[in-house]
């Protein structure tokens, strides 16, 4: 499975090799307590093979998460 690539892996790969559906591999990544242990340890075997590491600039802007960001306009 480990092929040399022109890119880092990403999520579509992770779910085509896995057999998992793009929005599990989220859902596993994002809220891993929401996945099943048989399909956490499937996503765990092939994010291993592909040596697949999340992009961070990437992750959701959960409001938890999010920074507040403030404009100031002048009006005339």
């Amino acid at each position: 499975m480990n092929q040399p690539r022109d890119e880092n892996p990403t999520n579509c790969d992770v779910a085509r090799l896995s057999g998992l559906g793009i929005a599990t591999v989220s859902r596993v990544l994002n809220s891993p307590e929401q996945a099943t242990l048989e399909t956490r340890e499937e996503f765990l075997r092939v994010i291993e093979d592909l040596g697949y590491v999340p992009k961070t600039e990437a992750r959701p802007r959960h409001p938890e998460h999010a920074q507040d960001q403030r404009i100031s306009l002048e009006w005339r």
